[in-house]
């Protein structure tokens, strides 16, 4: 049997029992706590299960590198909310580390358990029963903290959470085995492109928390997006972020949704693109740039998208369903292709809708099918696809 040793720089995290208040504040990157989700837990066990609490994580940090951080968020948040983060007033001597009033404490887990102990006991616990204290160098560390902790709870955390910890915590994201990309690299590649990851809470990048104007996309779609084995040339990825929300801002549909939400007093949501719109769409151009060519047919090619979107009252999911009947219809795909989500189906897809309504535009119907080429498209696909595969195989091999 090998033999093991603790990692260096590494220790166990110290116990404290009915000193860590409940209203402790939390570390940024914490996923969405509703009352209604609590309020759930505890119908379901029909009141709080003492048996199965667990402590909550709390990172110690040092009061000095703490202000540091809070003056860094000084942009975007209000740092009145970490007040007591610094006032907890835990009087325990820690020798040589000085006493825990040197520190300031935030939860990384715990707030869920929080609000189910307030709601159960109201004013007569104040405190958590017990609560774990791990001392870390930074906060970022205690986001990092969160998502390793995470990865191996049995209730997982939304995707979008893990990756806007991983941005503040400045660490590498896996886009797919044995390749990974930094966080903020990535989160510098959405700011390009003007796009947000979002958890409800929190968005990255951070500036666009308030515009419900930039749209938002899925944080496993982005990986996917950003895997080379999937879409191994970015400024194709980048073009199609550009397509996209040219469609929505043009959309007339949207435009009267939006005027009609004004006039009713409510804020327009978000709206998040549609993971198969993006790659698909990616992939077709990468395979046909000549569509990008400006004037036409780029012009008449997102004139086509706006019908579309615009014909599904502005629902791109119903969109992409839409155009795959339509793609069927036309003879374009088999039935065998509905539900089968892929890249060259939905390549395949949006290329139809092209070559059946792309001549309603400036451009000939010889122009469009020039272009197109549907009918070598499938196969240049599937040349694609098997490229696709000799790539993830060459990272797996160095990973």
């Amino acid at each position: 049997m090998a033999t093991y040793k603790p990692i260096p720089g590494t220790q166990f995290p110290l116990t404290v029992e009915g000193k860590v208040p409940l209203d402790l504040p939390n570390i940024l990157g914490q996923r969405p706590c509703p009352d209604i989700e609590v309020e759930n837990a505890l119908n379901t066990r029909g009141g709080y299960n003492r048996n199965l609490f667990r402590p909550p994580f709390v990172i110690a940090i040092k009061k000095e590198v703490a202000n540091k951080w809070l003056e860094e968020q000084k942009e975007f948040e209000d740092i009145s909310k970490w007040d007591g983060s610094f006032t907890h007033g835990i009087d325990i001597g820690l020798g040589s580390g000085g006493n825990l009033t040197d520190y300031a404490l935030m939860l990384f887990d715990g707030r869920h358990r929080s609000k189910q102990i307030k709601l159960a006991f109201g004013t007569a616990m104040t405190t958590f029963p017990s609560a774990m204290i791990y001392f870390v160098d930074n906060v970022e560390i205690g986001n990092e903290l969160f998502n390793e902790f995470n990865d191996t709870s049995l209730t997982k955390v939304k995707s979008e959470s893990k990756f806007i910890n991983a941005v503040l915590a400045n660490v590498a994201i896996e886009i797919s085995k044995g390749y990974k990309i930094n966080a903020r690299y990535i989160e510098g590649l959405l700011d390009e492109v003007g796009v947000v990851v979002t958890d409800e809470n929190m968005t990255v990048p951070r500036s666009y928390k308030w515009d419900n104007s930039i749209p938002s996309i899925p944080a496993n779609t982005l990986k996917r997006l950003l895997d080379k084995s999937w879409h191994p040339d970015w400024k194709y990825v980048k073009t199609t972020f550009e397509i996209y929300k040219e469609m929505i801002r043009r959309s007339k549909v949207r435009k009267a949704i939006a005027k009609k939400m004004f006039e009713e007093g409510k804020k327009p949501g978000r709206e998040e693109l549609n993971n198969w719109l993006m790659s698909g769409l990616a992939t077709l151009i990468r395979l046909r740039p000549a569509l990008l060519n400006s004037p036409e047919p780029r012009e008449s090619f997102v004139n086509v998208l706006i019908q579309k979107y615009d014909n599904a009252h502005a629902n791109a999911k119903v969109m992409i369903r839409k155009m795959m009947d339509e793609a069927i219809g036309n003879g374009d795909l088999g039935r065998e292709a509905r539900g089968n989500n892929s890249n060259k189906i939905w390549a395949t897809v949006f290329a139809s809708a092209y070559q059946q309504d792309g001549s309603q535009y400036d451009i000939s119907q010889k122009e469009v099918d020039k272009i197109v080429d549907i009918k070598n498209l499938m196969d240049d696909c599937e040349t694609d696809a098997e490229a696709r595969k000799i790539e993830k195989a060459k990272l797996r091999k160095v990973a």
